[in-house]
């Protein structure tokens, strides 16, 4: 069973809400793998109020800054990494 199923919003883990959550299979044991929180809408509103904050600053971002932020954010998920963004 994974130790964390959570939402993640605006930087910060939500693992849990008033729109429940369900039970997530591993689909070739069909055994529980943990139960993950459901958005409802306040995570909504919550998780476009960030999106819309950060697109301000993104969309200024160079292609090739982007890139390697992206190529950073993927090397960091791999390795296991969650010191400076949680993956």
């Amino acid at each position: 069973m994974y130790t964390k199923l959570a939402l993640l919003i605006d930087g910060e883990w939500i693992e849990g809400t008033e729109a429940g959550s369900e039970i997530v299979l591993n689909p070739a044991t069909e055994q529980p793998l943990g139960a993950l929180a459901h958005a409802g809408t306040a995570e909504l509103d919550r998780a476009l109020m960030a999106a819309s904050r950060a697109f301000e600053g993104w969309k200024r971002t160079s292609p090739s800054s982007g890139a390697r932020s992206c190529v950073a954010l993927l090397t960091s998920c791999a390795s296991g990494s969650t010191t400076s963004r949680p993956c």
